[in-house]
């Protein structure tokens, strides 16, 4: 009586007038029931004929194959149940669409029932949508148009933006942008006024004064593009202390600094002890904050010294040369730190630290300690979402499994920007931010190329099925 209780009064609120379904964060999807999915669960396990039930933007339940209970009644063998929903028995998953048919809601009128469909994933792949742990999406080289003036257009970013959600892309953490900007662009996806992946914001990048020119500054000045309000120097600890605060206060989700300084300021650098001290006051205020906080390394002594004072994250991590032992790698693994590669940066523009780049992977990844991580740096001309996935190929061709390369991009990649209990594995109660394969990336990752379904906050945000089998949002 008080789960039909609940179904009347949703059902009730779903008839007012005015309500719609729809793609945003703030509304109530239909329930969606995919039957006789593969599952990559996200953090190791899968499921290989699996009913899954989304509610309200969130898994409901998971379940396998059946047995039979002494009772006589068919439940499945390990049948999850959390608090957005009821143990459910096997039949009344089978027979959802028949026994919760809307049009018999419409004809009777009892509100009992509620809107749902049920897609059949037969021979198909249902994974947690992907993570892109580092990107740009205010960027003035993509968003300057043959040879105009910088224009970051709300038309070019909304194009970035569905672009991620097309390939899979749930969820992106946005880095060095103008701060009001990228809080502008995050609240307008959470309010459902643009479309596009969850975004995590970190605002500008944060420098230590008098430590030279980053890379990623070079990389602007070199092509004569405006870079204006994404990055902020640090002068001293109390400085760091109130940028933090203030980041904090005008709600940014993460922290980022940037250590990618030249190689001639790089001892400065690490032998500082000034700059370790204001370092050291940005770390612990993020964490007061409660907030991550990730560091773009390229040297080895500074990839050391950042996981030393508490980073949660690098960025890049070792590219300049080869790493000369295994200190990194027992330090990433006894801190619990994330390493995100970034290989297709220097695809595209740092060819001569590819090979040294994709070598320090190989050897990181063989240590199933360490937390490989997918951030794919996209800017510039890199395409949204399609360069995202190209690097999870890259990172598989740097001699990553394509498991261990799915999980990077899922539960890892979602542990390293702090939001491993919402979403980044198909568990009772996470976000339904989901993906749907022809085939199986576990055995190719090229798989991620070809995405059927996308479903972001248990909406459908994006369907390439063919248009007479796509169902009715009921």
């Amino acid at each position: 009586m008080v789960y039909r209780y609940t179904l009347i009064l949703w059902a009730t609120f779903l008839m007012c007038p005015g309500y719609t379904i729809g793609q945003t964060d703030l509304e109530v999807p239909a329930d969606i029931v995919f039957k006789n999915a593969r599952v990559i669960e996200g953090t190791g396990s899968i499921y290989t004929q699996a009913v899954v039930v989304i509610r309200d933007g969130h898994i409901l339940s998971i379940s396998e194959d059946p047995y039979m209970e002494a009772d006589g009644s068919l439940w499945r063998s390990d049948w999850q149940a959390g608090s957005y929903g009821l143990n459910m028995p096997w039949e009344v998953a089978q027979s959802y669409e028949q026994d919760m048919e809307l049009d018999d809601l419409e004809a009777s009128g009892d509100s009992s029932k509620r809107p749902h469909m049920v897609i059949d994933l037969a021979g198909m792949t249902l994974m947690p949508g992907i993570i892109d742990t580092h990107v740009h999406l205010v960027d003035s080289i993509s968003d300057t148009v043959n040879g105009s003036a910088y224009d970051p257009s709300m038309s070019n970013v909304a194009r970035k933006l569905n672009a991620y959600l097309d390939h899979g892309v749930t969820t992106i953490k946005s880095m060095g942008d103008p701060l009001d900007e990228i809080i502008r662009i995050r609240d307008s996806v959470r309010s459902g006024k643009l479309n596009g992946p969850r975004i995590l914001t970190v605002g500008p990048m944060l420098t230590i004064s008098g430590t030279g020119e980053s890379t990623a500054a070079a990389i602007y000045r070199q092509r004569s593009q405006p870079k204006v309000g994404t990055s902020e120097a640090i002068a001293s600890p109390d400085d760091a202390i109130q940028t933090v605060r203030h980041l904090a206060w005008k709600g940014v989700d993460a922290i980022h600094v940037d250590l990618c300084e030249s190689s001639s300021s790089m001892p400065m650098l690490v032998e500082s002890v000034y700059s370790r001290e204001i370092l050291s006051a940005i770390v612990d205020q993020a964490h007061r904050e409660g907030l991550t906080i990730s560091a773009y390394t390229v040297e080895e002594p500074i990839a050391l010294m950042a996981i030393s004072l508490g980073f949660d994250g690098l960025e890049h991590g070792v590219t300049r040369s080869w790493l000369s032992d295994t200190r990194l790698e027992r330090s990433l693994g006894m801190q619990n730190v994330g390493y995100a590669p970034a290989l297709g940066v220097y695809a595209r523009l740092m060819p001569e630290s590819m090979q040294a780049a994709r070598e320090n992977l190989d050897n990181l990844a063989k240590e199933n300690a360490v937390r490989i991580v997918l951030g794919s740096d996209t800017f510039g001309l890199a395409e949204p979402g399609l360069n995202t996935i190209q690097e999870l190929r890259m990172m598989v061709q740097a001699g990553m499994t394509p498991a261990r390369a799915v999980q990077a991009a899922t539960y890892d990649a979602a542990q390293h920007v702090g939001i491993s209990d919402e979403t980044g594995s198909i568990q009772v109660g996470k976000r339904a931010d989901l993906i749907i394969l022809e085939q199986d990336p576990f055995e190719d990752i090229s798989a991620l190329f070809d995405i059927t379904m996308v479903v972001k906050y248990g909406v459908i945000v994006t369907d390439n099925r063919e248009s007479g089998t796509r169902p009715n949002m009921r």
